[in-house]
C-alpha cells in the first residue's frame, strides 16, 4: 500500500508514497471518519477494524 523509493545519489534520501489501492484506502477511511465521529475520540477501535 506504500512505496518506498530510495535515492542512490547524496543525500541518500528516501521517499515513501501511496500505491492507488493506499489512495483508495485512505480515502475509504476518510469517509467511515465523517459517518462515524467517535473514531476520531478512540483511535483504537478502528485498529481493530
Amino acid at each position: 500500500m506504500v512505496d518506498v523509493v530510495e535515492g542512490h545519489r547524496f543525500p541518500f534520501r528516501s521517499r515513501v508514497r501511496l500505491t492507488d489501492l493506499g489512495r483508495k484506502i485512505a480515502s475509504l477511511l476518510a469517509e467511515v471518519e465523517k459517518l462515524v465521529p467517535s473514531f476520531k475520540r478512540y483511535p483504537e477501535l478502528l485498529a481493530k477494524v
